[in-house]
């Protein structure tokens, strides 16, 4: 799994900007009401996670979402600073293997199953004029925070450009909320996020500013998809946002629920039962829900699922 997830960038400063420290906890007893961790307030993690804890809720196991970050999750589930946790599925794999920026292998985390895919969104002014990532370079933009799975995801973009953040003018870390912001006040040509779609952020800011989305082409796929398999190739249609009027490529992952692996078994089949039996409960709930199934759920590759799910999917024929 190393070389499957080996980064090709290195940046000592962004793993050890994660590092809560190494040890892993002992389990601790389940709480009233388990931690969801999930994202900023600004990223789809959030929403779906309220969405999600919900409907456990009302079936009888009391979840609550908080915020969180797609890198920062699998540590504070691994250490058993929260119950549930939301990343992407390179990211678990860089996790699991100890691999930048995560500061120490987290071999005991496990996945539950996909709920949706996100997909990576390079927005920028159309009055920049940009058109494609490399113009990016020396402009200012909204990038962020280290905890996100987001950061990582651009830096692995630009990267297949030829290109860091160095590259660029980064005026702020932080959430896509504020980075859109930073671009409504003219502070930044552009923001991104690896998220679900559509994304309420990315909607808001293409209705208050004149806006693109960059592509990420076959040529940057391939050099993506050859070190990280578990991003696909993915287009975001027309209309999907305001005044977005053209398909454009870019690529997408699916989104892991992960826990520990010490997890109930019953717990986490009941967990998983749940979900896969009111999606269409959840699909109303957030547009990047619509394609919530069980097959979907089940479709998990490359990283070990907690051996509740396994024995869910198994009974429910999925696997």
């Amino acid at each position: 799994m190393t070389d499957l997830y080996k980064p090709r960038f290195k940046t000592k400063a962004f793993a050890l900007a994660l590092m809560t420290g190494t040890a892993l906890a002992s389990a601790p007893a389940l709480a009233e009401t388990m931690r969801f961790v999930t994202s900023n307030t600004g990223g789809t993690f959030y929403p779906i996670g309220v969405a999600i804890s919900q409907v456990l809720s009302e079936n009888g196991i009391s979840v609550s979402a908080e915020p969180g970050g797609g890198n920062s999750n699998p540590i504070s589930v691994s250490q058993g600073d929260a119950e549930l946790g939301f990343t992407f599925a390179p990211s678990f794999g860089m996790a699991m293997a100890g691999q930048e920026p995560f500061p120490a292998p987290l071999q005991n985390i496990r996945a539950l199953g996909y709920t949706h895919l996100n997909y990576t969104q390079i927005a920028v002014t159309l009055e920049s004029e940009i058109t494609s990532i490399p113009e990016l370079a020396g402009q200012p933009f909204a990038s962020q925070g280290l905890s996100a799975g987001s950061s990582t995801f651009f830096r692995i973009a630009l990267d297949a450009y030829g290109m860091t953040e160095d590259d660029m003018d980064i005026v702020v870390r932080g959430g896509p909320a504020q980075g859109a912001n930073m671009v409504r006040d003219r502070n930044a040509v552009g923001f991104h996020a690896t998220s679900g779609m559509p994304s309420g952020t990315f909607t808001e800011a293409f209705q208050s500013v004149p806006m693109r989305l960059l592509p990420i082409e076959d040529d940057a796929y391939a050099t993506i998809s050859a070190e990280y398999p578990t991003f696909a190739q993915a287009v975001i249609p027309a209309g999907t946002y305001p005044g977005l009027s053209e398909d454009v490529q870019t690529i997408s992952t699916g989104a892991v629920i992960l826990v520990r692996d010490d997890m109930d078994e019953e717990l986490a089949y009941e967990i998983v039962r749940i979900i896969a039996e009111n999606t269409a409960r959840l699909a109303p709930m957030h547009g990047a829900l619509t394609d919530l199934t069980p097959e979907l759920m089940a479709s998990v590759a490359g990283i070990p699922l907690h051996p509740g799910a396994e024995r869910y999917y198994t009974e429910a024929g999925l696997r």
